[in-house]
């Protein structure tokens, strides 16, 4: 569901469940939490008391070329390339 975040650059609020906070930068795209409801409710109070829209917007522009195709086989061709050659570029 982030990565559909991403692709509309639309602001997230998710929990700190699984792999979620590597792909949610904490108050820069949007907010990981706790599964609390309490933390949730304090991301959201966060986000209209502090009128983060316009700037998480303005990162997910920025954070989103991670994970574009072109990031991705980038990644794979170094990982090749570690692999036969035992080393890290």
């Amino acid at each position: 569901m982030s990565q559909v975040a991403y692709h509309f650059g639309v602001p997230m609020l998710v929990t700190d469940v699984g792999g979620l906070a590597e792909i949610v930068p904490h108050v820069k795209v949007g907010y990981v939490t706790p599964v609390d409801e309490h933390a949730i409710a304090e991301a959201i109070t966060d986000f209209f008391e502090q009128d983060r829209a316009a700037a998480f917007r303005q990162n997910i522009l920025e954070e989103r070329k991670r994970f574009t195709w072109e990031a991705m086989t980038a990644r794979i061709i170094e990982l090749a390339r570690e692999v036969t050659t035992g080393s890290s570029l």
